[in-house]
Parts: C-alpha cells; sequence; structure tokens
C-alpha cells in the first residue's frame, strides 16, 4: 500500500508561499497565490477569504499533517443530521500533489 504524504513541519511562510518538510524526507514549496489562480477560486468558494487576506491566509496551522485554518469554517452535518462546524483543510495528497521541491539549502 502507498504511504500517504503528510506534512511534518513547515520550515518557512513568506505571503503566499509556505515551504514544508513531507513524511518521505522532500522539502517542498506551496505557492497557493498560483494555485488560487488554477483553481479560479471566485467569492462563493471557501478560499476565497484566503485568496483576498493574507492576514487570514497567515492564520495556517499544521494539524495531523496537513495545514488547516481554524478561521474558515466549513458547516455540515453528522450521521444524526445535527450541524457540526469544521476548520478548513486541504487534503495532504493535493498539497504534495501541488508543490514542488526545493533544495533545503535555500530554507532559512
Amino acid at each position: 500500500m502507498r504511504e500517504i504524504k503528510r506534512i511534518l513541519e513547515i520550515q518557512k511562510t513568506e505571503g503566499y508561499k509556505i515551504c514544508c518538510v513531507f513524511n518521505n524526507g522532500e522539502s517542498r514549496v506551496l505557492d497557493f497565490e498560483s494555485l488560487f489562480k488554477a483553481w479560479k477560486v471566485t467569492p462563493n468558494d471557501k478560499e476565497y477569504l484566503l485568496s483576498e487576506s493574507l492576514t487570514e491566509f497567515q492564520k495556517v496551522e499544521l494539524i495531523e499533517g496537513t495545514l488547516r485554518w481554524k478561521n474558515i469554517e466549513i458547516e455540515s452535518a453528522d450521521e444524526n443530521g445535527n450541524r457540526v462546524i469544521y476548520a478548513f483543510e486541504i487534503d495532504p495528497i493535493v498539497l504534495y500533489e501541488k508543490s514542488t521541491p526545493i533544495d533545503r539549502g535555500l530554507i532559512h
């Protein structure tokens, strides 16, 4: 079975770029400015606030191997139909696939 890539550490956040280390030992960068454009984020999307406000974007946290923004709430229902609020996060597989490798020597 293939191991799911997860983030072990956020090394640096600069603007809309996040440099991180994945559990396979790779240092990679996520360029969210480019990702938001590629995803064609609109005001109806949960990512919109992050794409429009660097202050809100930089509230990112590393939780359980992925990136999570507690400042963006996702409303859903549990199996009993009860209202449940989740923090916005991005699947770690997507994060790995959308990131690019970087030379460890470039991280300061």
